[in-house]
């Protein structure tokens, strides 16, 4: 994993919780209109500003509706994907992009969190942008040589 990288944040809509206490197991400050937003710390796993009671299991179904960013210990954006999750970074892997497994208990730690998490999806998203930007370039190359 890239050494700058240290914030992970999860976006999601709140249609997604289908879970009846889910929403009251939620820390108040991490919901915003109709989503939700969590702040992780890569390495550790933690939450940042997680207030609640109780240990919660979040399992959710998101297939292409979350926003994932990542950002350096001073809050610059590094990489962003909207859409599928990135497997080798938020539980579980074998979720093929569609699903989040957190559990998390009362202090806001990730439990299940990975020992080794990997930005790859991230920079795979980065690349195919990087190509659809050349494919684009090089169809304007063509126009230009045939005028």
């Amino acid at each position: 994993m890239q050494e700058n990288v240290k914030w992970l944040e999860i976006d999601l809509p709140y249609y997604l919780i289908e879970e009846e206490d889910f929403n009251e197991l939620i820390p108040s400050n991490l919901k915003f209109r109709s989503r939700i937003v969590l702040k992780i710390d890569v390495k550790t796993g933690k939450i940042q500003n997680w207030k609640s009671i109780t240990s919660v299991d979040i399992f959710l179904k998101v297939t292409d509706n979350g926003i994932y960013k990542l950002y350096d210990e001073n809050l610059n954006l590094l990489y962003a994907i909207h859409g599928y999750v990135p497997n080798e970074l938020i539980p579980e892997r074998d979720g093929f992009g569609d699903y989040i497994t957190l559990n998390v208990n009362e202090d806001g730690l990730i439990t299940n969190w990975y020992e080794n998490p990997s930005i790859e999806d991230f920079l795979e998203e980065d690349d195919e942008d990087n190509d659809e930007e050349e494919d684009e370039e090089d169809d304007e190359d063509d126009e230009d040589d045939d005028n």
